[in-house]
């Protein structure tokens, strides 16, 4: 169908096949735009519903065309593919809300398809034999906002898949250059999948993201220039508004297949993420099941007949290619294990990464796959170094996945010289590679061997060896420094010493908590390893991390005043954490939360507020861990108060007595030196609420100490000395009783 510019009758004719069918008059196509302008049809199905009526009536004409097609197709169960030629002054009006006394795009097996281009018609294209194949590319540049969840949408395409063959391909830069280096290298792909944000302003322009993760507005021109040596049969621009106009009245979808595309799909309208991503991954499932494309697009409509804000503004823009299935139905269907469980482990080994649920560490996966790949000069793998509980197995495990052309070796913490030949023997024997066999079957000893295999064997099996939790082969020296112990740096030495023989080929993954020094020949070996310091998350991946962590109640969120966040860890989660760390690490995290808890209380006592109880808990509760009396005593002093105005007396005294039972003369000596009043001040409070409790001779202990450190500030006039005293003599009339 086609809808001419006005003419100077004040009327716009329809074609119907190329040949006229009716005239509308132009005030009805103005009603339309007027609609359209309110923007009420978006989210209102009943507006939706009368802006869809007046567009099937401009359609559908008094003589009722589209009405007796639509019946033709229904009565023997056909698809109708409606191929709508629009000018540019019309192209935004959603024409997939036709309504009929119901949407028609629901109730009937009907698509709107948006003709860009007139070339396709007569192609013939027979579906593959062989797995869909889908490159998902998400961009997700510093500093753009909302952030995508693109983890959570390459995870949902992989679950919905199932056991279907499909070839899935995960292009990690965000980068132009990075589309065009993985479609070269996977030989282009059937459908071009990606994800982002998308701007209409004077040009459509897709955001990207440069080398060095800042955006990079992408113009159709750009995207076709990368694309067009790697033609695919469909491209999805998961983006808002990728399928609006912009000033000459042409989207960023349609453009491209002015370009080249057979069928592009784009949305009309900003669209939430998450309904973005299930109709993606629903439209995928079907087509792997050798399902048309035409069939697909209805289902996954259909399916999400619900979602109103979604269905309808998903466009789809043809050259009026065949919508005909990519692949055959009835391949062999792949029955490896499904991506249900939370870990998996790499390789037969102990290993245990994050397989499903994985969220951040975008710029680490982006910069350790150009690593891995050569693309850095000098470094043939990497040391992920950090913390227990930052993610670096989980991050290696997800760099391994990106290699799935790379065999892999792995190592988890101590190993030896047999240990590493034994499992290059079971992958040489695997190959049948019969030069790595002799290596192996040779004398020349283990050295000669391991260089042998790096200049010859690892070129020909690209290979992965990954060395986790290495800190379990590490000594610290005098000096502070970790060194390798003896019988595992016999047995690495030679794999570092010639792993740059193998051009990139084959790689070393270590992951550490601890950096260290491996010197031969006067060289650090372990200086052809890429330093990678895993730290705690921030910007988009910490927003991810933590809102993931709040929807599994593994902590939990509150805001202050000023809509700043905060997150609670669950205790359990926080002992389970804290048991993973050694003695040293320990200290040093309490120590960091202390000095965080003690400067929000800071804060507080500076605006003149009472500071918050729980920063108040924690901050004790840190600095006691550390036996930092001074802290402790300076936080349980304000608790305290909070603590009695509820009424909790023994749970007071109890948490008091923690703090005062390590107040010995070495602390009061120290306290004096170091004019600490609150140590006076803990004592003080303690031996109230110990006379409170009738415990007078406790009391008396208590505020004699205190009264000791007091006289050495004080004399015996001064206010504070005075009130010690009376509560002393308090305590002992009460002893007396």
């Amino acid at each position: 169908m086609e809808i001419k510019t006005v003419s100077s009758k004040n009327n716009r004719d329809i074609l119907f096949n190329y040949y006229p069918s009716h005239s509308v008059d132009e005030k009805s196509v103005q009603t339309a735009l007027e609609s359209l302008k309110l923007n009420h049809w978006s989210n209102n199905p009943a507006e939706g519903a009368r802006l869809g009526k007046t567009l099937f009536d401009i359609l559908n004409g008094t003589g009722g065309t589209l009405a007796s097609k639509i019946k033709e197709a229904s009565d023997t169960d056909d698809i109708l593919n409606i191929f709508l030629k629009l000018p540019d002054e019309l192209n935004d009006l959603p024409f997939e809300l036709i309504n009929n006394g119901g949407f028609l795009l629901l109730t009937h097996r009907i698509n709107m398809l948006r003709l860009a281009a007139l070339r396709g018609k007569d192609k013939k294209r027979k579906p593959n034999n062989d797995p869909l194949k889908l490159l998902f590319m998400a961009s997700s540049p510093a500093g753009v906002k909302p952030v995508l969840e693109y983890d959570k949408e390459e995870e949902l395409i992989l679950e919905k898949m199932g056991h279907i063959p499909v070839d899935i391909t995960v292009e990690d830069s965000g980068s132009i250059d990075g589309l065009y280096d993985t479609l070269y290298e996977i030989a282009g792909s059937d459908i071009v999948h990606m994800s982002g944000h998308a701007n209409i302003d004077e040009n459509p322009v897709f955001c990207m993201e440069d080398e060095t993760g800042n955006p990079d507005m992408v113009t159709h021109e750009k995207l076709w220039e990368k694309l067009e040596s790697f033609k695919p049969k469909m491209l999805f621009l998961s983006g808002c508004l990728t399928g609006k106009g912009d000033g000459s009245g042409q989207s960023f979808a349609c453009k491209m297949v002015q370009a080249g595309i057979p069928i592009v799909l784009g949305w009309g309208l900003p669209v939430y993420d998450f309904c973005a991503t299930r109709m993606g991954a629903e439209l995928y499932k079907t087509i792997a099941e050798g399902k048309g494309i035409a069939d697909s697009i209805i289902k996954t409509r259909q399916l999400y007949r619900d979602s109103y804000h979604s269905w309808h503004i998903l466009r789809a823009f043809t050259d009026e290619s065949p919508l005909e299935p990519i692949v055959t139905a009835g391949q062999k269907l792949k029955y490896l294990p499904r991506r249900k469980l939370v870990y998996t482990y790499l390789g037969d080994s102990q290993v245990k990464a994050l397989e499903t649920g994985f969220v951040g560490r975008r710029r680490y996966v982006q910069h350790g796959i150009n690593i891995l790949k050569g693309k850095e000069h000098s470094k043939f793998g990497l040391l992920i170094r950090g913390v227990a509980g930052v993610g670096k197995s989980t991050l290696s495990g997800k760099l391994i996945e990106r290699f799935r052309d790379r065999e892999l070796i792995v190592f988890h913490g101590q190993f030896s010289k047999l240990d590493i030949l034994t499992k290059i023997k079971d992958l040489v024997e695997k190959h049948g590679n019969k030069n790595g066999l002799e290596i192996l079957k040779s004398d020349i000893g283990y050295d000669e061997q391991i260089k042998a295999l790096m200049r010859a064997t690892f070129k020909e099996i690209p290979t992965i060896f990954l060395f986790d939790d290495f800190e379990q082969v590490l000594e610290r020296s005098a000096n502070d420094e970790f060194h390798i112990t003896r019988d595992a740096l016999d047995a690495i030495r030679p794999l570092l010493y010639s792993l740059d023989w193998a051009n990139y080929i084959t790689n070393i993954i270590i992951t550490s908590r601890y950096d260290f020094k491996l010197e031969f020949e006067g060289r650090r070996l372990n200086k052809k390893l890429h330093d990678m310091p895993l730290m705690s998350f921030t910007g988009a991946d910490l927003t991810k991390k933590t809102d993931s962590g709040v929807t599994l109640t593994f902590m939990e969120k509150e805001q202050d005043a000023q809509k700043k966040a905060y997150y609670w860890v669950t205790p359990v989660i926080r002992d389970m954490m804290w048991d993973k760390l050694n003695d040293t690490e320990k200290h040093q995290m309490h120590n960091n939360a202390y000095g965080w808890y003690d400067g929000e209380v800071e804060k507080s006592l500076k605006n003149n507020k009472y500071p918050e109880p729980k920063y108040l808990e924690e901050a004790l509760y840190h600095a006691t861990k550390t036996d930092n009396i001074f802290g402790a005593c300076k936080h349980a002093a304000w608790l305290s108060a909070h603590m009695k105005n509820l009424l909790l007396f023994r749970e007071t005294r109890s948490m008091q007595k923690e703090i005062a039972d390590k107040i010995d003369d070495a602390v009061i000596k120290r306290a004096i030196e170091a004019n600490a009043g609150n140590v006076a001040a803990l004592l003080i409070a303690y031996g109230f609420i110990l006379s409170q409790l009738g415990e007078s001779e406790k009391a008396i202990e208590y505020y004699e100490q205190a009264l000791s450190i007091k006289l050495k500030f004080f004399d015996e006039n001064h206010p504070s000395v005075q009130t010690t005293q009376r509560n002393l003599e308090f305590a002992k009339k009460g002893l007396k009783g």
